[in-house]
């Protein structure tokens, strides 16, 4: 089995934000996608302002990772994490 997920968020303005989980799997041959999506405003949309005190330099001009993944995390956990991630966001969702 092979997952990929993908989160993205668009801010708009200071007050409203615009998410999506995609997750496309393929097991046994079989490919699917789902993605679920929803408006964050009022009391579900939070905004924390954050000052960089160290490191401003690096965000100039950033680079890829050389490994970016926690030791002993193979696809398989990858997969399962990404498929139970977008469960759980579906089910925010269905709230």
């Amino acid at each position: 089995m092979t997952a990929t997920e993908v989160d993205t968020c668009v801010l708009k303005g200071t007050t409203e934000a615009v998410c999506a989980a995609t997750l496309a799997a393929t097991a046994a041959g079989t490919s699917t996608t789902a993605t679920a999506s929803t408006t964050y405003t009022g009391d579900r949309y939070w905004r924390y302002d954050a000052q960089v005190t160290g490191g401003a330099d690096k965000l100039a001009n950033p680079t890829a990772c050389a490994n970016s993944a926690p030791k002993g995390l193979n696809t398989k956990a990858v997969a399962v994490l990404s498929l139970l991630s977008a469960v759980g966001v579906a089910g925010l969702l269905a709230v």
